[in-house]
């Protein structure tokens, strides 16, 4: 017997449920061929009516771009004459039960298994009342073979609900055959455009349920009612074990949904906050995942890159030549094991910027063996070879230092060795020269282990109340031979009442003594240097000013670098070159900061802030204040 196909259209936005009425209506085992199209939103179902003939359809009220009995509305005025068969998840039998009111052919609850054969029954009745209708509508003169030949019990009253015809289904559902019941009322009210589940009484006194529909209609050439009835006793049963079933199915479903979300949760969150570039591609090489890290290394939005070839975006090229090199993820596609990208690799950015990278790709091995994906980690190492430039720099800096006053030792050592008649007083002037180039010697190594155990963090400030204004005139006893000597006016200028600062005595107080002796250094004969301690709103201020050689202008940025001196032409002054370096830094370690201004032939001055909060930034106010160190510049009269 060749098989009856029956072409329906599924809109639901659920593909898995959609795969599954799909399949299952295809094993279905009736004698009717099922041919299943389906549609993911409304729109896309309204259209695919406009190209094919469909028997029936199954909507989905709660669609993407729809919901309610809006959906079937909207999908009802486009095919009025196609048979609709509601699916819903939403338990919402009151809006179901609406829209048959405007003209749905039926309504299911969603479920599985048993599901499956009322769905059959359901389309196969929707289709055949369909069907019925429309042939009633076309000609009276077939309306009782029509009705005879429904499955559902149908019988025509007239207003007042007397039963005027019954059909031979009648007898199966109540038990009654229809002579018995003509003439009688029936025991429900008959409104038109009603439907609505009824319990009936059976001739043997059981009860039945059943789903009644009335309709108005012409009989005998007056207005009648046609009440169709459909035995739903079988389906109430399986509904309620359905019910059961898919409470169970949707507890179980939220304890697995909630473990994934979790896991997911967790996965996104892990791959966010990585602080490396990562970037998932397929066997294809088409980006799956781009974290927020590879977006802002590589200047694209995963939102643009994904399912894009990785060449593309992730383009990487020789920081020599400049020429494009070869993806560690052709290395691993061939090797199947995890790949480096070469050292010299750099990051081509979509703004067109360059950043030296470190690369590793590794494969995602699937359960077959085979390569399912590839990960690629990436970093931008622009620190590291910055760090490495400065180590570089350091070290030859350092050699340089250090083979300077060795040099002069070693050569002033060999000639006195070598020249056992060298009278006394060369002697003695080149034994000064290799003592002072020793105590130079010396100090360049206490500044470099200063340095290091400043930047290794070894060194843990001290914080206690402390008075500065002490520390300064502690200072200024000491260095005042020193002073004395070139015939320099060495002052200071203290506020009253200044508040104790907190911070490490010994360190502040070797800043001092190196910003003092530096400009004690650098200050010619009868020149004048000034230390002032004043008091700020939130902070302390300490000044030394000088009316020395001055610093040129374009000296000024790499003042507090390490080995680096100032040149001044005609003149040699000693220094390593580390002692405003240290300085800064321990003024850094107490939350303040240092400035300098500095004019040719007029002076110097270094101004120190600190803070008497601790709590304030050291970036508190980046406009200058002004200091008594402003006010002269100018040597002191001499008599």
């Amino acid at each position: 017997m060749k098989r009856k196909n029956i072409s329906i259209l599924l809109i639901d936005d659920d593909v898995c449920y959609c795969k599954l009425v799909t399949a299952a209506l295809k094993r279905a085992g009736h004698s009717t061929r099922f041919i299943v199209k389906t549609a993911n939103a409304l729109a896309d179902g309204i259209k695919l009516t406009e190209a094919d003939d469909f028997d029936l359809a199954l909507l989905d009220l709660g669609l993407p771009d729809s919901f309610g009995l809006d959906t079937f509305d909207r999908f009802h005025a486009a095919c009025p004459n196609l048979p609709t068969v509601l699916v819903t998840g939403l338990e919402d039998e009151k809006t179901s039960i609406e829209a048959i009111k405007r003209g749905a052919s039926d309504f299911l609850v969603k479920g599985v298994d048993s599901f499956i054969d009322i769905l059959v029954r359901t389309i196969l009745y929707a289709i055949e009342r369909t069907r019925a209708e429309q042939m009633l509508q076309l000609s009276e003169r077939n309306f009782r073979n029509i009705i005879n030949r429904s499955a559902d019990a149908i019988i025509v009253t007239n207003k007042s609900g007397t039963i005027l015809f019954a059909n031979p289904a009648v007898e199966a559902l109540f038990g009654w055959n229809s002579d018995e019941l003509l003439g009688k009322p029936f025991e429900h009210p008959v409104t038109v455009g009603r439907t609505a589940e009824i319990e009936l009484t059976r001739k043997s006194g059981a009860k039945a349920a059943a789903e009644m529909r009335t309709v108005e209609t012409n009989w005998q050439g007056k207005t009648a009612r046609l009440v169709s009835l459909r035995d739903i006793t079988e389906r109430r049963a399986t509904e309620r074990k359905m019910n059961k079933y898919r409470e169970n199915l949707k507890t179980l479903v939220e304890e697995r949904t909630e473990k994934v979300n979790v896991e997911k949760e967790l996965l996104s969150v892990t791959f966010s906050s990585m602080g490396d570039g990562v970037i998932v591609v397929d066997p294809q090489k088409r980006i799956v995942l781009f974290n927020r890290v590879a977006e802002v290394l590589a200047g694209w939005e995963f939102e643009y890159v994904q399912d894009r070839k990785l060449d593309d975006i992730f383009r990487i090229a020789d920081e020599r030549t400049r020429e494009r090199i070869v993806s560690p993820v052709d290395k691993v596609l061939k090797s199947i094991k995890t790949e480096l990208g070469p050292d010299s690799e750099v990051l081509l950015a979509m703004d067109g910027s360059e950043r030296p990278i470190s690369t590793k790709a590794a494969p995602i091995i699937g359960a077959d063996g085979a390569i399912t994906g590839i990960v690629i980690v990436f970093r931008d190492v622009s620190r590291e070879r910055e760090i490495e430039r400065l180590k570089q720099d350091f070290i030859s800096s350092v050699s340089h230092e250090l083979r300077t006053p060795l040099t002069s030792i070693k050569a002033y050592t060999e000639t006195i060795l070598n020249d056992p008649n060298m009278d006394e007083d060369t002697r003695k002037r080149f034994l000064e020269i290799i003592d002072e180039e020793s105590n130079r010697l010396a100090t360049l190594i206490e500044g470099l282990l200063e340095i290091s155990r400043i930047e290794s963090g070894t060194i843990q400030i001290l914080r206690e109340p402390m008075d500065v204004d002490v520390l300064a005139e502690q200072v200024v006893t000491a260095l005042r031979p020193l002073a004395d000597k070139k015939h320099i006016d060495l002052q200071s200028e203290i506020d009253e009442n200044l508040l104790p600062f907190e911070g490490d005595a010994d360190r502040i107080q070797s800043v001092l003594t190196n910003l003092v002796n530096n400009a004690i250094k650098f200050t010619p004969p009868r020149g004048s240097v000034k230390i002032s301690v004043l008091k700020g709103s939130e902070q302390l201020i300490v000044s030394v000013c000088d009316t020395g050689m001055g610093i040129p202008k374009e000296a000024l940025p790499r003042i507090f670098d390490r080995f680096y001196r100032v040149y001044h032409p005609g003149k040699h002054i000693q220094g390593t070159g580390l002692g405003l370096a240290i300085v800064k830094k321990i003024v850094t370690m107490h939350g303040g900061r240092i400035e300098v201004q500095s004019e040719i032939e007029k002076g110097t001055t270094f101004t120190i802030f600190l803070p008497l909060d601790r709590r304030n930034s050291a970036e508190e106010s980046n406009s200058r204040i002004k200091t008594p160190c402003d006010a002269d510049h100018s040597p002191p009269e001499t008599g």
